[in-house]
Order: structure tokens, then sequence, then C-alpha cells
């Protein structure tokens, strides 16, 4: 690897003993940011790498090989003013080495933990006001964005594939929570998610019409139903099984997100909003289809070799990027996903089925058909 001189002086690793990551973000983009750590790890092998986070996104790397240690940032009860200095103070006491900073204009932070050697998500506050500055962001992965924090760096990364893992243990719980459902080992699963967090609900498809998703998948390859996410979407969850004739085992708020991604590696299929199951799905091989209306495919589409995509092609859409969408002092013109309700059932059907045929074909040593 070669590096620059002011990176080698500034970044040898040898001398790197311990390095913080901001990792204060949502599931999905902390599971974009796995490419860029899997790098760091193989740059700095002998360093302690710790990831700071929400309780929300912990769950995600707890069993990431690439991070040694998960810290939970304060929040709701355990967040006093009190609280919060005695946290910063025992991050001080740490004494990292480096700070990378994947969430942006975090530079108070890993100051105030006393590490003065930073690398940032280097994104000007210009670029939210004025939305057409931004169109670098707009036109790259999630991804390759959160790799740029580590430009000084110059490591080469694999963007092909999000670091997702579980362990045994929650393999085992997760059989058990499927047990439940009289699931077997043997039964072929289908996973369905109808939530999605963010943009104000407008990343959600209507549930009548994953209803009918659902009850077409299952007849067709003979599948078990489920429906994944948390239990704030439990009401969303229970909508869609409502409405099914086939039978639907609800796990809302029943798993762990280790457990999640255990089931998810089970599945033969899965479909979704654009969310964080679809995207370690689609990590992890299964056969996906991401359902998409106001995201920018070119920031967040699935990564993974069996993905499909499902979305209407309204002119309007997309609409919220990684950077730069409408700027913050306009807001949104939609006050409904008027993209995802222009998305009929059969054109996610027939990206599912595209998804089952790719998969199939590799497994059997022959080339999908295309349509």
């Amino acid at each position: 690897m070669n590096l620059n001189g002011i990176t080698y002086r500034l970044f040898p690793p040898r001398h790197v003993k311990s390095i913080l990551l901001n990792l204060l973000l949502p599931i999905g983009d902390t599971l974009f940011a796995t490419p860029a750590i899997h790098a760091l790890r193989r740059h700095f092998p002998e360093a302690r790498i710790v990831a700071l986070v929400f309780p929300t996104n912990a769950g995600v790397l707890h069993a990431n090989p690439d991070i040694d240690e998960v810290v939970l940032h304060p929040t709701g009860q355990t967040f006093t003013p009190a609280n919060y200095l005695r946290f910063l103070a025992s991050l001080r006491r740490r004494r990292f080495t480096l700070a990378i900073e994947f969430r942006p204009y975090s530079w108070w932070l890993s100051v105030a933990c006393g590490v003065w050697r930073r690398l940032s998500l280097d994104i000007p506050l210009y670029q939210w006001f004025l939305p057409f500055g931004a169109r670098p962001w707009k036109r790259r992965h999630a991804v390759t964005s959160y790799v740029s924090v580590m430009r000084p760096l110059e490591l080469e990364v694999d963007q092909s594939r999000l670091v997702v893992h579980t362990t045994d243990a929650d393999r085992i719980a997760a059989a058990r929570v499927l047990a439940g459902g009289d699931i077997t080992p043997h039964d072929r699963v289908i996973a369905l998610h109808p939530g999605g967090e963010g943009f104000r609900g407008m990343k959600r498809w209507e549930p009548a019409r994953f209803a009918v998703l659902g009850d077409h998948l299952a007849r067709r390859h003979g599948a078990r139903i489920v429906i994944l996410g948390g239990r704030d979407e439990l009401p969303l969850a229970r909508a869609v099984a409502a409405e099914m004739r086939e039978p639907a085992t609800i796990l809302n708020g029943r798993l762990s997100l280790g457990q999640t991604i255990a089931v998810l590696e089970r599945c033969y299929l899965f479909a979704g909003n654009d969310s964080a199951p679809l995207h370690m799905a689609g990590s992890l091989g299964v056969a996906t289809v991401g359902i998409f209306g106001p995201t920018g495919l070119a920031n967040y589409r699935p990564i993974g070799p069996y993905v499909e995509v499902a979305r209407s092609g309204l002119v309007c859409s997309p609409c919220f990027y990684f950077v730069g969408s409408a700027p913050v002092w306009a807001g949104s013109r939609c006050r409904v996903p008027t993209c995802l309700h222009a998305l009929a059932v059969d054109s996610v059907i027939d990206a599912a089925e595209r998804a089952i045929a790719r998969k199939a074909a590799e497994a059997a040593g022959t080339p999908a058909v295309a349509d």
C-alpha cells in the first residue's frame, strides 16, 4: 500500500493503538459504513477499534469481527448533563489515537473525548441549502460516501458486500421463535418487511399490497410467510397479516437484530421497503427485492448478488438523497408517497421472480434468462 507523506506521518499503523469510530447513525447507514471499517481493520490489524453507537444500531455490530468493543452513547433516561460529562471523561481516559467520524459535523465530540487526530465525513453545510451543489453526493452510493472518510489512508475497499454477521446463539434463538410459529427447518421461508423508518413513513408501500404479494408468493413457491420489523411496526404487520388469505407469522418485536439476521440467513426470498432489513438480506446473499419510492437508487440501492428493485419510475422520484434533497427550509412537496402508490403489485412480483431465478440459475450453474 502506497501512503503519501502526510498520511504516513499522521497515521503510521504501528503508532495507531486505538481508534474511536463515531457511528451515531441509523441502522442502514451503519451497515453502509461496514466495508470502510473492514478495510480499516486490515490496515490497522493491531489497533483496538471501538464503535460509539446508539442502542438502536448497536445490535448490527455485535458480531462484527472488525470491531473490538461497542460503546453505547447515552440516550433517554441515561442522558443527564452529569452522566454525559462522566461518559465523555471515561472516553477521554482511553486516550484514543485516532477518531473516524462517520457522522458528519461531529468534530466536537472527538475533541471532547480528547482525540485530536481525526478523519471526517466532509459534507459542506451549504449542500443542505443549495441542493444543486450536491450532485457528486447524489450520484454515488452511500457506501462510497462513507469510504471517502478514509481517503487520506488510500485504502483499497471492497464495496461489493456489507459486513453482516450473527452468532450461533442468535441462530438457535431465531429457530425457536420460528418453531413457535410451526415453521420447521425444512420449510421454505419468505420474509416481508412492510415497515421502514425515516422520511416520515413515506418509504412504506401499502399494507394491502404487501398482503397480495405475500399471498401470491406463498402459493407459487409453497412458502411460509414471516413479517419482520420492530415492535413499533407491529400494527403495520398486523394490518398485512389481516389482509392475507394465507397464514403469516408476525415476528415484530420478538427478535433482536442478531436474531433477525439469523432469520434472514435462511430465507428463500426477502421483499421489503428501503430500510435496514432489506440491505442486510441483500448482503447475506438472499434473493431480495427492494421496494423503492422517494429514496435515490444511486445512493441506497441494496448491495448483493441476487438483488432486484421495484419502483414506479415517476418523474418526481427520487426526491430524497444521501445529501442534497429539498433544502431544509423548503420541506417536502409530497404529503403522500405518490411514487409508491403508483407501484403495482405485479411489478414487485416480477422483480421477486427475477431475483429467485437469478439465484436458482447460479445454483444450477446456468445463466439466468433475462426478461
